[in-house]
């Protein structure tokens, strides 16, 4: 069987979670099932060798389709998954008809991507990003009537997606419902695939681990705050450094994004000590040495780094505002889950937390141990059964 995945970028998996999970699912795929796999993107971001991959090659954008077309035929490629390229989909089938297999990958909360297209968020990174940040920002509110028109249109994307592929993977069974609200669809159950995404490592923390926990908190997030709402953890963090019996704790920031330099001034301007701002790095160090991570994200296909905050021992505290959450986390026993925009639950929940960090031994463990649901062997076989099925 031959399978080539379509991303919007090259599969560097720093880059971003949608990246770094097509490396571990074609990984998984050609190491255990001998599936050849290809890798087709549309930006290139360095001259770096993915191994996981057979070939890969960049897409020309100026004739995009008849570009996949010619490859895909090169390659005598079996199926196509689209990683949430939705007019490339939609596109392929009128351009490679029903012969080869097409599969969409959805990996946002459905409705997400239209949070992206909001006229503030460019007028924020123009007073705070950086260089490239306003000069494309400048770009979209000269552009704003477009992207209005855009995200009007998404809901007919959604729909004229599901008509043309041959499978729709969901990452979440509570993502179906929404998914036919938003695109005015039946899901049929027979087209309908739920996979979630597998853990980032293959390593999870010991004993010794979790016992050498210290006093710091995580987030490892892309700095973005139309998605990831980091602006809400800074707020928090404020209110518990008022307390003097937490001076000695430390907020570490791991991740960069187009509004790093925003949330450096929002610390600066409202004088919140005690954090740390780490840019892109490996996680894994940070997790290791953190007992609680922070999620404060308005939406979420999965949470990624949820799942591997739990493989570390890292326990997670999530706002409620995303159903595959409650895939990952049961409140209690490995993480908690605080009501949507419930700022002084999630402040009076964290104080509780650092103030009795001992008794977070149990939960620790039942993090590491409820995170190998989802590791790469058991999501892989779920990956071959769908191919296998098409």
């Amino acid at each position: 069987m031959k399978i080539a995945f379509i991303t919007r970028f090259q599969v560097v998996e720093t880059q971003g979670g949608t990246e770094r999970i097509t490396k571990r699912v074609a990984n998984i795929l050609s190491r255990q099932y001998g599936i050849e796999c290809y890798s087709l993107y549309f930006n290139e971001l360095s001259n770096q060798t993915i191994e996981d991959f057979k070939e890969k090659r960049k897409i020309d954008n100026l004739n995009r389709d008849e570009s996949i077309r010619r490859i895909l035929h090169e390659w005598e490629i079996d199926i196509v998954i689209s990683q949430n390229e939705f007019e490339t989909a939609i596109n392929l089938r009128r351009a490679i008809g029903h012969k080869i297999k097409i599969v969409f990958v959805h990996h946002f909360q459905p409705g997400g991507e239209a949070l992206a297209l909001g006229c503030h968020i460019p007028l924020r990174r123009l007073f705070y990003g950086k260089k490239n940040d306003k000069i494309t920002s400048i770009e979209q509110i000269l552009g704003a009537p477009y992207f209005l028109y855009k995200k009007k249109c998404f809901p007919s994307l959604y729909r004229k997606m599901y008509c043309n592929v041959d499978r729709l993977i969901l990452l979440s069974k509570g993502f179906v419902k929404p998914f036919s609200r938003y695109a005015s669809v039946d899901c049929d159950d027979e087209k309908v695939t739920i996979i979630p995404n597998m853990l980032s490592f293959d390593t999870f923390a010991n004993d010794k681990d979790l016992k050498n926990k210290q006093k710091h908190l995580l987030v490892v997030s892309r700095m973005d705050e139309t998605h990831k709402k980091l602006s809400r953890a800074l707020h928090i963090w404020k209110e518990i450094m008022k307390e003097e019996k937490f001076a000695d704790w430390e907020l570490d920031i791991v991740g960069n994004g187009p509004d790093m330099e925003y949330y450096k001034k929002l610390v600066k301007k409202n004088g919140i000590p005690n954090i740390n701002f780490h840019g892109s790095q490996n996680p894994k160090p940070f997790y290791l040495k953190s007992p609680l991570f922070l999620m404060t994200s308005e939406s979420e296909g999965w949470g990624l780094t949820l799942t591997e905050a739990q493989q570390f021992g890292c326990v997670p505290i999530a706002f409620d505002t995303y159903e595959s959450l409650h895939d990952i986390i049961t409140d209690g026993k490995n993480g908690f889950i605080i009501p949507r925009d419930d700022m002084k639950g999630f402040i009076d929940k964290l104080k509780f937390l650092m103030t009795n960090v001992s008794d977070l031994a149990p939960i620790m463990k039942n993090a590491v141990s409820s995170s190998k649901r989802f590791s790469a062997e058991i999501v892989g076989k779920e990956w071959f059964n769908m191919l296998s099925s098409l």
